[in-house]
């Protein structure tokens, strides 16, 4: 049975995703998919869905993004959208997730059909 996050591992888990965001704004991809690699790990195994996964799983989106790994970057975006729809989320970040995916989407088809 899968145990629920206590509160120290929530707060290392959101250090790691400041932490994993500065390194996104220093241009360092690999080291902010480092910082939330075990923090992820960790999550995987949570019973319930989190808003902290979702960003998460955005800010890992924008590392594949920045490192131009579409296959990737969808592919977070797609779990981040899932989490959010779990939650019945329909914040900005849910609506610019749908927004990107289609984005990707349409890329991918296009690049395709050439």
């Amino acid at each position: 049975m899968p145990i629920e996050l206590n509160n120290r591992e929530f707060m290392w888990i959101r250090r790691a995703l400041k932490n994993a965001r500065e390194c996104l704004e220093d241009q360092n991809y690999r080291g902010a998919l480092l910082e939330l690699k075990k923090p992820m790990k960790r999550m995987e195994s949570q019973p319930i869905s989190t808003r902290l996964q979702a960003l998460c799983q955005i800010t890992q989106a924008d590392a594949w993004h920045a490192m131009q790994k579409p296959k990737e970057e969808l592919k977070c975006l797609k779990a981040a959208d899932a989490i959010f729809a779990k939650l019945q989320d329909e914040s900005e970040e849910a609506v610019q997730i749908r927004k990107r995916i289609a984005e990707i989407i349409a890329k991918e088809k296009a690049a395709g059909s050439r």
